[in-house]
């Protein structure tokens, strides 16, 4: 038998959760272990070594020990955190073919969803040994502001990894699903029917705060906001290079310019900020950093205070109080419409994050809330409901009984939006050639006046459809007896309707390089949205679409995601072609692009998920074929 669980797929650690008989709990691996870190190393006997076992090789192989990918995945090489990463990682980072960021261990390179393939073989593997049973399906679950590229290699990763992806799912939004279940509130409370929550997600190489309206057994995220260059990661480093100045201080060793050294720093810093969340100093001995000429020990003992520590990292705090602005703007809230604040993410344990937290929104966080596997449970909540839905939908029915309605709306791909009278239709030109820049690239190559698309006219309205209001995701409540379990790891699982928001805009290109939005941030998914143009040249027969996401004015300076070329349009004169383009946006918030010559039917369609679709059926295979060859050992 198989059953569905909720992964939690982290930066530093990876949490697996499950639902049985009705609950909702995290699973645990060897001594009661809950967090698997999140840790590749490539062992010299041909296996590949997951969690403890590879954070181990930190401080012998960092180079053949690959970490903190999270926040690279899906971007592309000439992005600047991909370029800041080559510095301060001690593995190799190398361009791919594809201007895509591979990895180089023992020889052999590897893209990033190779990576968290092996880490997610890793979570199902310890699933399977702690239920006994097979695993086949998982909702994972990413930073609510993961672009659709990251959240298509994210997806990808999952399927390298023998796992049906049932649905990518928002951080915050899982921690939401785990947060109504009301068990950790006070005792004998119960959560309110109605309220608004903030989620401040602060993980080991993102940050995410998201508002979301609890009515009922309705979830309605109001909005979201992020950084994906900004977490624990970044709070490690700053203490790694006080010991870094320290070690040059003391003994001459300039760890920056020796890889292991400051890999063996950055995991002792990453411990010292831990136990830092507990007590008020701490001392770490590092007397294995290097040895003298005569072959003994060097000496180094690094001792740091909590208010050192948040001297330090204030200003990083600070920033992530400047997106939690931001999303309470997009949801037009003022702190004081916020009635609980959930902190999730292992970094929330600093004291400091609480008081600045508290700060802002004037009233103290819920601290019974689990940082580490609330997301991972809410996950598995998720996976449970979709998993039954299934189930139920591949039930025979009789003929003599009408078929149940569907709850969930589909998204009509047939509807096109109105010009308004008298207008004339946005101008599409003929294509220049195939464009070279790899999705998520950042060209700086614009898009050639005689090929550009043209806002001529105001913009017609984006019209919905679907639901009045929000697409939404339909889910099936557990029917369940089950009692109370007093676990931090387990409650129990209910699944309430969904409504989820994208992140992020979504853009054509138009002429003098112009980003023009047809999906706004904050639009529930899924959904679609069309648009009409027409074409720019006399008698062409072909345009392009290319597509970016993200808020800036300019095409260039958002994520490019990729493109939709149409041809065989019939050659007429300028402006007497309509084309409709239309944008779907599925509930993983990965895009589909359509585009239509209305006069003649000709359609054009191109699924813009890259690490799925943009490598050749034998790069894929090779790609297979070095998961099965790789045993992973835990």
């Amino acid at each position: 038998m198989s059953v569905a669980i909720g992964i939690d797929l982290g930066t530093t650690n990876t949490v697996v959760a499950s639902v049985s008989g009705g609950e909702a709990f995290t699973l645990t691996y060897g001594d009661g272990q809950r967090l698997i870190p999140s840790v590749v190393s490539f062992h010299p006997s041909g296996q590949v070594l997951v969690g403890q076992k590879a954070v181990e090789r930190r401080f012998v192989d960092s180079e053949n020990t690959i970490f903190s990918v999270k926040r690279l995945i899906g971007r592309a090489w000439e992005t600047d955190d991909v370029q800041r990463a080559r510095v301060r990682l001690p593995f190799r980072l190398v361009e791919g073919m594809k201007h895509e960021v591979l990895v180089t261990a023992r020889g052999e390179e590897l893209t990033l969803p190779e990576i968290s393939a092996f880490v997610l073989r890793h979570a199902k593997a310890v699933a399977e040994e702690a239920l006994g049973e097979t695993v086949e399906q998982a909702v994972i679950t990413v930073p609510a502001n993961f672009n659709d590229l990251q959240r298509a290699a994210t997806k990808a990763a999952g399927k390298l990894a023998g796992l049906e992806v049932l649905r990518i799912l928002n951080e915050p939004t899982a921690a939401a699903l785990a947060y109504g279940q009301g068990q950790f509130l006070d005792e004998g409370k119960g959560r309110p029917k109605d309220e608004r929550v903030a989620i401040y997600d602060l993980g080991g190489g993102t940050f995410d705060v998201t508002i979301l309206d609890l009515a009922g057994n309705v979830f309605e995220v109001l909005s979201t906001a992020g950084d994906t260059a900004l977490g624990g990661d970044d709070i490690d480093q700053l203490i790694a290079d006080r010991m870094a100045d320290e070690l040059l201080k003391l003994h001459r060793i300039d760890a920056r310019a020796h890889p292991p050294v400051y890999g063996a720093l950055r995991v002792a810093a990453e411990r010292l900020k831990c136990e830092l969340s507990t007590r008020d100093e701490y001392t770490i001995d590092l007397r294995t950093i290097g040895y003298a000429e005569r072959g003994e020990e060097i000496p180094f003992n690094f001792r740091m205070t909590r208010p050192e520590l948040e001297w330090a990292s204030v200003g990083l705090l600070d920033r992530t109080l400047e997106v939690c602005g931001l999303a309470l703007q997009r949801a037009h809230l003022n702190v004081t419409d916020i009635d609980h604040i959930l902190l999730v993410g292992g970094c929330t344990r600093m004291p400091l994050v609480s008081r600045k937290v508290e700060q802002l929104f004037k009233k103290a966080p819920l601290l019974k809330v689990n940082p580490d596997e609330v997301v991972a449970l809410g996950a598995a909540i998720q996976s449970s409901a979709l998993a039954r839905r299934r189930t139920r939908a591949s039930m025979v029915v009789p003929s003599d009984v009408p078929e149940a309605p569907v709850d969930e709306p589909s998204i009509r791909t047939d509807s096109l939006v109105p010009l308004p009278a008298g207008a004339e239709p946005l101008e599409l030109d003929e294509p220049k050639s195939r464009s070279s820049r790899s999705p998520g690239s950042q060209s700086k190559q614009p898009l050639p006046a005689s090929t550009a698309i043209a806002p001529v006219i105001p913009k017609a309205p984006a019209v919905p459809t679907g639901m009045p209001g929000a697409a939404a995701i339909a889910q099936i409540p557990l029917r369940t007896q089950a009692v109370r379990v007093p676990s931090a790891g387990v409650l129990r699982a209910a699944a309430p309707l969904l409504i989820d928001v994208t992140p992020l805009s979504l853009h054509v290109e138009t002429a003098g390089g112009f980003a023009d939005r047809l999906i706004e941030t904050n639009t529930p998914v899924p959904c679609d949205r069309t648009r009409v143009f027409s074409t720019a040249s006399d008698f062409q027969t072909k345009v392009t679409i290319r597509v970016a996401q993200g808020e800036k004015p300019r095409f260039d300076d958002n994520t490019y995601l990729g493109e939709v070329e149409l041809s065989g349009i019939e050659p007429r004169p300028r402006g007497n072609v309509q084309i409709a383009v239309t944008f779907e946006l599925d509930a993983d918030g990965i895009l589909n692009v359509r585009a239509r010559d209305e006069s003649r039917g000709v359609e054009a369609t191109a699924r813009l998920q890259p690490f799925a679709t943009q490598h050749e059926p034998d790069e894929l295979a090779r790609m297979r074929q070095r998961q099965v060859r790789y045993g992973v050992v835990g």
